[in-house]
C-alpha cells in the first residue's frame, strides 16, 4: 500500500471514530432529565438562572477531591439502583452536583500530612417523584430533600474537569459577581452533565452560586 493512501486510510477511519464518539457522547444524555429553569440573562459563557424546586438526593465524604467523587457517587448510584427500602430503581438524571466547606488536618505517622476536604455530592432525583414517593435509602449516609426556588449565577464550560480547573472557574464565577457588584450567597457548587467516557468538546461542566437580585 502507498503511504498516499496508507495515509488517507488512518485520516478516514480516525475521522469516523470521531464520528462515532460524538454521536455517542450525544445520544447518552439526550433524554437525560435536568432540573428545569428560567434563563434570567446571559453574557457569553455566564448566566443568571431561576431553578425550580427540586429534589436531590445526598451524601457527604471527607476526602480528596477526586476519591470523595468516585465514593460519593457510588454510595448515591448504589441507592437509586438498588440500595432503597423498595428495591425500586431510579432513572439517573442530570447533573451530578459537589460542594466543598471546610479542611479537614489528616496525618500519618509514614505519610505527609494531606489536606482531606469534606464535599457533598447530590444526584438529582426525577421530577416525577416526591420526598413522600421517593424510596427510602438503605444507607443512612444517604439524606433526601428538597432544593427550593432560588436564583443562580453559572459559569458554564467544557473539556476535562479537576479540582484545579473547578477552583479556577469558581474564582472567575466569583470575580464576574463582584465586578458587577452582585451579591452571592452559599459555597459555590459544580456541576458534571456527561458520563466521564464523553467527547471532551461535548461535555457540559458548570459552577454556579445562589445570588440576590
Amino acid at each position: 500500500m502507498k503511504a498516499s493512501k496508507l495515509w488517507l486510510w488512518i485520516g478516514t477511519a480516525a475521522l469516523t471514530g470521531i464520528g462515532a464518539w460524538v454521536w455517542l457522547s450525544y445520544y447518552a444524555i439526550k433524554d437525560i432529565e435536568s432540573p428545569e429553569y428560567n434563563l434570567i440573562e446571559k453574557k457569553g459563557k455566564y448566566e443568571i438562572r431561576e431553578y425550580k424546586e427540586y429534589i436531590v438526593a445526598e451524601t457527604t465524604v471527607s476526602w480528596t477531591h477526586k476519591d470523595a467523587m468516585n465514593n460519593g457517587f457510588r454510595t448515591l448510584a448504589t441507592y437509586i439502583f438498588w440500595g432503597n427500602t423498595s428495591n425500586d430503581s431510579i432513572a439517573m438524571t442530570s447533573p451530578v452536583m459537589e460542594m466543598k466547606s471546610e479542611k479537614i488536618s489528616m496525618t500519618s505517622p509514614v505519610m505527609n500530612t494531606k489536606s482531606w476536604d469534606e464535599h457533598l455530592i447530590q444526584f438529582t432525583m426525577p421530577s416525577s417523584y416526591t420526598l413522600a414517593s421517593l424510596p427510602i435509602p438503605d444507607s443512612d449516609e444517604v439524606n433526601l430533600r428538597t432544593i427550593p426556588r432560588r436564583t443562580v449565577a453559572v459559569l458554564r464550560y467544557s473539556w476535562y474537569n479537576s479540582a484545579k480547573i473547578i477552583e479556577k472557574k469558581k474564582r472567575q464565577l466569583l470575580s464576574f459577581l463582584e465586578l458587577k457588584d452582585v451579591e452571592y450567597n452559599g459555597p459555590v457548587t459544580s456541576a458534571w452533565y456527561n458520563p466521564p467516557l464523553s467527547f471532551p468538546l461535548m461535555r457540559r461542566n458548570e459552577v454556579m452560586v445562589e445570588i440576590s437580585l
